[in-house]
């Protein structure tokens, strides 16, 4: 029972490792999706800068023309930007590594737990067919015992009827004794006379 419970704790704990793992990768996936997105955002950015600094929106004209910013100023914000994505992207890598690790070293555990369980299973099938044999053993002794319980009663009662079968022949025999030394002693003194 208790490899049981410990292999249920390791099934919780892997689970929740797989849902951290999949929240990691669903972060690394929402970060490539953002990286095509970059120019949108810095042309976003250059038209809050444009708002600001002019105080009015821009016209439609000025909506379908890029701004007029230099190419470093473009590039810039795009550097660093795509440089915290890669150490993003990089930070998450290593965390997906180390859970790679943390789960091989779960799955070994699992596949442990999974053998000793069977083992467990297997000593408790072996446990459980001696009982079943015992128990067979068991009933078959007590229905010996039933008969000779019954047996013993059948001897006792042939016992008693013997004994008193012994008995009354014991009283013809006495009989028998008395009445022959009265048959003597008629047949001493016939021989007497």
């Amino acid at each position: 029972m208790d490899a049981v419970l410990e292999l249920w704790r390791h099934v919780v704990i892997f689970s929740q490792y797989l849902k951290s793992l999949f929240q990691v990768h669903f972060v690394q996936l929402k970060v490539l999706l953002a990286i095509p997105c970059i120019p949108q955002k810095i042309y976003a950015l250059s038209l809050q800068k444009q708002i600001i600094s002019t105080g009015n929106h821009p016209s439609t004209e000025d909506n379908l023309k890029r701004p007029s910013l230099s190419p470093d100023e473009l590039v810039k914000p795009l550097f660093e930007e795509l440089n915290l994505k890669d150490e993003e992207i990089s930070s998450l890598k290593s965390e997906l590594e180390e859970k790679d690790k943390d789960l091989e070293v779960f799955s070994q555990e699992n596949e442990k737990l999974k053998k000793e369980l069977n083992e467990k299973m297997q000593e408790i099938s072996s446990f459980k067919a001696k009982e079943d044999e015992t128990s067979a053993k068991l009933n078959q002794i007590a229905q010996e015992l039933e008969t000779s319980k019954n047996d013993g009663f059948n001897i006792k009662e042939k016992l008693e009827a013997t004994e008193k079968a012994k008995e009354a022949l014991e009283n013809e025999m006495r009989k028998l004794r008395v009445q022959t030394e009265k048959w003597r002693k008629v047949a001493d003194t016939a021989d007497l006379q």
